[in-house]
């Protein structure tokens, strides 16, 4: 890897699942790094787990660009329990990242999945953003729920129990009939690929809108809506760059 190229954890799959706790992969994977100089490097998740590698972070921060973006979608721990059964609490995570800004670990929240009509009423976005300017973000983010095949079905099964009517327009908007406004037609290689674009989002003005109040709220609270990502100065004698073999356990 060359300085100033990115690395990306949490893209695909979550880097802190619940057998990290034991089998540190992620953390060895981290701990790598160490051996390089100058890269950009990002960490996406939903688990309080990540406050474990809070002292690696900090170490890796002094070499590399890290940043790494906690994944909430409410405040509300009921709501939470019916949208993200299987991942830690809110009040869990924001604890995880007041771990991560005491070790002087640049972290900020990503508001994932934001979902107009549901989690996205100002009172809870109000709370949200001052329980993660309390624990010391230093940015926050936000992306509308995109729903696709095949989780849309699952999700929407999960979404019509306690908000029917949510739910139905969700169905609606994200059917793939709908979700060809992107481009007028169906036909024609553009329209297709245009179509194919859109297939799962809201419409744009709910989008819009939704993202615009995060915005106003995040700013009355002081945080900005991008990560500052600038490399630390370059050292005198730089070590080697990181080389990685995935045979066994020789990270």
């Amino acid at each position: 890897m060359r300085p100033g190229e990115h690395v990306a954890f949490g893209t695909a799959v979550d880097p802190y699942p619940p057998q990290e706790s034991e089998e540190r992969i992620t953390s060895r994977a981290l701990s790598v790094l160490l051996d390089a100089d100058g890269l950009r490097l990002s960490i996406t998740t939903r688990s309080a787990l990540v406050a474990r590698d809070a002292r690696l972070l900090a170490h890796l921060g002094e070499r590399h660009a890290v940043h790494v973006n906690i994944a909430l979608a409410t405040p509300d721990a009921r709501l939470a329990r019916i949208l993200e059964p299987r991942v830690p609490a809110p009040e869990e995570r924001l604890a995880a990242l007041r771990a991560l800004r005491e070790h002087d670990v640049e972290a900020g929240i990503v508001l994932m999945p934001l979902l107009p009509g549901v989690s996205d009423t100002d009172q809870d976005l109000d709370a949200l953003l001052g329980a993660a300017a309390a624990a010391g973000a230093r940015w926050v983010g936000a992306r509308v729920v995109v729903l696709r095949e095949p989780s849309r079905s699952e999700f929407l099964r999960v979404l019509r129990r306690s908000y029917p009517r949510v739910a139905a327009r969700y169905a609606w908007w994200t059917s793939s009939r709908n979700s060809a406004r992107g481009g007028r037609s169906r036909s024609g290689r553009g329209n297709t690929r245009r179509a194919n674009a859109h297939y799962g989002q809201l419409p744009p003005d709910v989008c819009h809108e939704a993202l615009a109040r995060v915005r106003s709220l995040a700013a009355a609270h002081g945080l900005p809506a991008t990560p500052d990502l600038r490399l630390p100065s370059p050292r005198a004698a730089p070590r080697r760059q990181a080389t990685f073999s995935f045979a066994g356990d020789t990270w």
